[in-house]
C-alpha cells in the first residue's frame, strides 16, 4: 500500500477536498483491514449477535431448551457465520470472541445451565462454531470440486496425481512466514479434505455429502 493521497475536485481549484485515510473497508458485509486478520469483523459479528441475543432474552419468558435452540439457530448464529468462508478467523482471540456468544446462548435454558459447555451443546444438538466452520469449508470444497460453484480463481486449486491406491490430494500453497496466507481457504481446507474417506468425497449429491460428512465428523473431530 503506497498510502497515496486522493482529492476530489478539478486540478488547480482552491476548494479541492482531500479524502481521509481509513484502515477499514466494508466489502459485501465483511470488514477488510490492511493486515487481513479479521479481528474487526469478528468483533462486529459478536456485537451484533450479542445484541440480538439480549433482545431475545428480554422478549421471551420461556427458558425451554428446544425453544432457545431454535431461536439461537434462527436469529443469532447466522450473524456469527455470515460469509465465514471468506473471513474465517485464525487468531485464538477472534475464535474465542465468536465462541463466547454461543457459550452465553447455551446458558439461557434453565434445565442445562449448570452443565459444562460440551454437555450443553450436546443437549441442544449443536457443535462448537470452530467445528462448524471446518464443516462449512468442506462443503464449499465439495462444491468447488464438483463445479457447482463458479469461482474466478487467482490461483487455481492444485491437485496431486492419484497413487498407491490413494485418490488425488489437494495441495497447499507454498507459503513463507505469512500467517494470513497459511489460512486462506485452499490452504486451511486441504488437510481436512485430504483426511476425508473416499465414500464421503465421492458422494453423488450435495445432500448425500452433508449426511456422510456429519456422520463422519461425529466419529472423528477434525
Amino acid at each position: 500500500n503506497n498510502r497515496n493521497r486522493y482529492t476530489l475536485g478539478k486540478s488547480g481549484e482552491t476548494n479541492r477536498f482531500e479524502l481521509q485515510p481509513t484502515n477499514e473497508e466494508r466489502d459485501l458485509g465483511v470488514l477488510i483491514t490492511p493486515d487481513f486478520k479479521f479481528s474487526a469483523q469478528a468483533s462486529l459479528a459478536a456485537s451484533k449477535s450479542n445484541s440480538i441475543l439480549g433482545m431475545l432474552k428480554h422478549t421471551f419468558v420461556s427458558r425451554d431448551v428446544e425453544i432457545w435452540t431454535t431461536l439461537y439457530r434462527t436469529y443469532v448464529r447466522p450473524h456469527l457465520e455470515f460469509a465465514v468462508s471468506a473471513w474465517n478467523p485464525f487468531l485464538k482471540r477472534d475464535i474465542l470472541t465468536l465462541e463466547k456468544v454461543q457459550r452465553r446462548a447455551t446458558r439461557l435454558p434453565k434445565a442445562i445451565r449448570g452443565l459444562s459447555y460440551e454437555e450443553r451443546l450436546e443437549r441442544m444438538k449443536m457443535t462448537p462454531l470452530e467445528i462448524r466452520r471446518i464443516r462449512g469449508d468442506l462443503i464449499q470444497m465439495y462444491k468447488v470440486k464438483r463445479e457447482l460453484d463458479n469461482i474466478a480463481w487467482y490461483s487455481t486449486p492444485s491437485w496431486s496425481a492419484p497413487r498407491s491406491g490413494r485418490r488425488q490430494q489437494l495441495r497447499r500453497g507454498i507459503v513463507s512466514s505469512c500467517q494470513q496466507r497459511h489460512n486462506v481457504f485452499l490452504n486451511r481446507v486441504a488437510p481436512s479434505w485430504n483426511a476425508l474417506p473416499d465414500d464421503v468425497v465421492n458422494a453423488d449429491k450435495i445432500e448425500n455429502f452433508k449426511m456422510k460428512l456429519d456422520n463422519f465428523m461425529t466419529r472423528w473431530p477434525l
